[in-house]
């Protein structure tokens, strides 16, 4: 799975590493010309659109005839059938065990 980091956090690792090497003393803002075209590099790569996950559980709070379980999501509070499901229909919340 892929990680991601913000623009500016990247512009900052590359700068500590010109540091290592004697190119940046600033960080972020340095008018070094290495750290500006790094700058212009990363600023060039498209944006990802991505959100932090959020995590639940299912809360079981309900059986009927021994084979379908009611739950709650942890999150919203959503009631419904979690059998299969993964995620949260109402919030999107990842359920886990």
């Amino acid at each position: 799975m892929d990680k991601y980091i913000s623009k500016s956090d990247a512009v900052f690792a590359a700068c500590r590493v010109l540091e290592k090497f004697g190119g940046c003393t600033m960080g972020p803002f340095c008018p070094d010309s290495g750290c500006k075209e790094v700058r212009d590099i990363i600023d060039q790569q498209p944006a990802a659109d991505v959100k932090p996950v959020v995590r639940g559980t299912k809360i079981p709070h309900y059986t009927v005839e021994d084979w379908v379980t009611w739950c709650k999501c942890s999150v919203c509070g959503y009631d419904g059938l979690f059998e299969e499901d993964k995620f949260c229909s109402h919030c999107g919340a990842k359920l886990e065990e």
